[in-house]
């Protein structure tokens, strides 16, 4: 069974923008690495070998934030941002997810970066995994949904203890 899963900007954004990580070898899980944003992106990159028991949705405005963020508090070049959003996309369509249109918002009272995923999330029953402080603090539970988020540590440690189990 196939598990869809949404990741933040910020997850999608540590898992490339900082030292020792690249978007262009992503780490399979298990084992884990040093970067738990990368090794996020890593179970996606790795569920085909799993019978895709994990598919990455995301947004437009999801992939937005993070090409944003990448461009102008990271510093990365446009070509290099233009070409890890590809790599996602790609990644998401790989597992047997999507990059979709954004839902029709309806997560009210919190800033872009909290409510993008949650709408998202909230739009195809899915569960939410991020980097951001804020949005852990919603979880584990969130609203008269009970919609699901963990932290991109949590998420990697329990995927890479099940496919242990599973002999993987």
């Amino acid at each position: 069974m196939t598990v869809q899963v949404v990741f933040d900007a910020a997850v999608l954004v540590e898992a490339t923008a900082f030292a020792g990580a690249t978007w262009l070898d992503w780490p399979a899980v298990p084992p884990v690495s040093g970067n738990t944003c990368q090794d996020a992106v890593g179970v996606i990159a790795s569920s085909p070998v799993f019978d895709h028991d994990w598919a990455l949705v995301s947004s437009r405005t999801i992939i937005q934030q993070t090409g944003d963020t990448l461009a102008t508090e990271i510093g990365l070049h446009p070509r290099d941002v233009a070409g890890y959003l590809r790599a996602v996309a790609h990644l998401a369509a790989a597992s047997g997810g999507a990059v979709l249109d954004d839902p029709t918002a309806t997560v009210i009272g919190h800033g872009a970066d909290l409510a993008a995923p949650l709408d998202l999330a909230l739009a195809g029953r899915r569960l939410v995994v991020t980097a951001n402080p804020a949005l852990v603090k919603l979880g584990p539970l969130w609203g008269p949904q009970r919609q699901p988020i963990m932290h991109a540590k949590e998420f990697v440690n329990r995927v890479d203890a099940a496919r242990r189990g599973r002999g993987g």
